[in-house]
């Protein structure tokens, strides 16, 4: 019964991100099925799925899932993931890898020039502010070994870095320093404010 019970809490958790990471290659390689799928497609869907599914698996399965309010959260995670995978580098394709010719030119190391092109209101900038702010209050429930002030700093840094090293490296959009100084600002206040909050919750407790 146990074994059971083990089992379904862990299905429960991983079973929205698989339903999810299904529909997205559906929907972008479906039109392929079931004659026009070649080896490059496959070896494409594979490294859009696999390694994000590994992570999943292995978090998964090193994690005890006791409160159905972790579960919840932990599951929201994956969907959470899943979502800014589709939102920055989704689709990523072998073929793209260092092939685009112009690929330097998509880069951009001068801070805050997005303000030459973007209001502060501009929903641009307003994104990629808010894209990381989840994982800030993430890192207080799921990865509590990085709630220091500066580990958490890191971490959320680290996201955006690798993303925007991602759509370098496979020509998946435009690398741009301003989304990583956006991206870490918006993820570290709203660790910073979550952190206040639970300060303040236990005080008033």
């Amino acid at each position: 019964m146990v074994g059971k019970l083990y089992l379904f809490k862990k299905i429960i958790v991983i079973a929205p991100f698989f339903l999810l990471i299904l529909d997205l290659v559906t929907a972008r390689y479906g039109y392929l099925l079931p004659n026009d799928l070649t080896i490059t497609h496959i070896s494409d869907i594979l490294l859009n799925t696999v390694p994000l599914t590994i992570f999943v698996l292995i978090d998964t399965l090193r994690r005890k899932q006791t409160f159905i309010f972790l579960i919840f959260v932990q599951a929201s995670f994956y969907i959470y993931v899943l979502s800014v995978f589709n939102l920055t580098i989704f689709p990523l394709s072998f073929e793209n890898a260092f092939t685009n010719s112009y690929w330097i030119r998509r880069i951009n190391i001068v801070p805050f020039n997005i303000l030459s092109d973007y209001h502060l209101l501009d929903r641009q900038i307003i994104g990629n502010f808010i894209m990381l702010m989840p994982l800030g209050i993430y890192l207080h429930f799921l990865f509590k070994q990085f709630t220091t002030a500066k580990k958490s700093l890191f971490v959320i840094f680290l996201a955006s870095f690798s993303i925007e090293i991602t759509q370098l490296i496979f020509s998946a959009g435009s690398t741009d320093i301003d989304d990583i100084i956006l991206n870490t600002a918006g993820g570290y206040i709203a660790f910073l404010l979550f952190k206040l909050v639970i300060l303040l919750y236990k005080k008033n407790k």
